[in-house]
């Protein structure tokens, strides 16, 4: 009868043993699963820091700012000149014909998808520098600009070039038309005739009376 009795005893502590291992691996599975719905809960956003676009410049500083378009204008003068040399050259080896295009100009617009006015500009420039050199350095570092070198263009020769370019340098493009048209008057007028001289001279068939300065006389 007492071995019954230790034998209930035993089987009712075993019980609540298992009951009790029971009670605390559902309180650890809910646990779990709660970590679990936690974790999969959306997170709060982190704080958002500011996208920064390719394009965008608002966050610089002024003085980085003006220091980033000069590099940008920089580059933008070597590559304008790089792209002028390779047009001389393929246009020299023709390569724009197995391309199935008739002309330069017809690859720059077909091929490259240039505008009318930038594939004519670009060409043109071209044409000039494959004979002096000298144009693409003073493209690449910004002495010279695409109109002026078009300009220029009719009036450069070997013997001129380092002359006309110096004289040109920095300009924009109203002045270079000017120098051009001081040098062709200065290159037509005859020899010893200058602009004061030619002035002074039609002033006196025009009033043969008045008098004129002796500094004044042409």
């Amino acid at each position: 009868m007492v071995r019954s009795w230790l034998n209930k005893a035993s089987e009712a502590k075993n019980s609540f043993a298992d009951d009790s291992y029971g009670w605390r691996g559902t309180q650890d599975v809910a646990r779990a699963h709660a970590m679990l719905s936690v974790q999969r809960a959306p997170d709060s956003p982190p704080p958002s820091r500011p996208v920064v676009h390719e394009y965008a410049f608002k966050h610089l500083a002024s003085l980085t700012l003006l220091q980033e378009l000069k590099t940008a204008n920089a580059s933008v003068c070597c590559s304008t000149a790089r792209l002028i040399a390779l047009i001389a050259e393929v246009e020299e080896r023709k390569l724009y014909v197995p391309a199935a295009y008739d002309s330069m100009y017809a690859y720059c617009v077909g091929e490259l998808h240039m505008s009318e006015d930038a594939a004519c500009r670009r060409i043109s420039v071209a044409r000039t520098a494959r004979h002096l050199p000298a144009i693409f350095e003073a493209i690449a570092d910004g002495r010279l600009h695409l109109s002026a070198v078009e300009q220029m263009g009719p009036h450069l020769t070997q013997q001129n070039a380092d002359e006309l370019v110096a004289a040109a340098a920095w300009k924009t493009k109203a002045p270079v038309v000017q120098l051009l048209a001081e040098r062709s008057v200065r290159a037509t007028a005859p020899a010893g005739r200058t602009r004061r001289s030619i002035f002074w001279r039609r002033r006196r068939r025009c009033a043969p009376n008045c008098k004129v300065h002796p500094r004044q006389r042409g």
